[in-house]
């Protein structure tokens, strides 16, 4: 708990010494700030994420992946 907190206080610092920056010159704090949120929510809470492919397709090696056939579902994790 204590290095949680930590880190969401060490977050709110960094925000404050950019507070004033144009969103421009931001842009790689910004983007560091979303990928730690949602790596934060992944590993901190009791919850586990799988990524399920629902429908197979055939792809040539210069076609790009589809992401609109994978889902993301979430569940509880369970002690073991």
């Amino acid at each position: 708990r204590n290095s949680r907190r930590h880190l969401e206080t060490r977050i709110a610092h960094l925000i404050r010494f950019y507070e004033n920056y144009s969103e421009d010159e931001c842009k790689g704090v910004i983007n560091f700030i979303e990928i730690f949120n949602i790596t934060f929510a992944i590993y901190a809470e009791n919850v586990e994420y799988n990524l399920i492919k629902m429908e197979e397709e055939e792809q040539s090696s210069n076609q790009q992946l589809n992401l609109d056939s994978y889902r993301v579902f979430s569940q509880m994790k369970v002690d073991r």
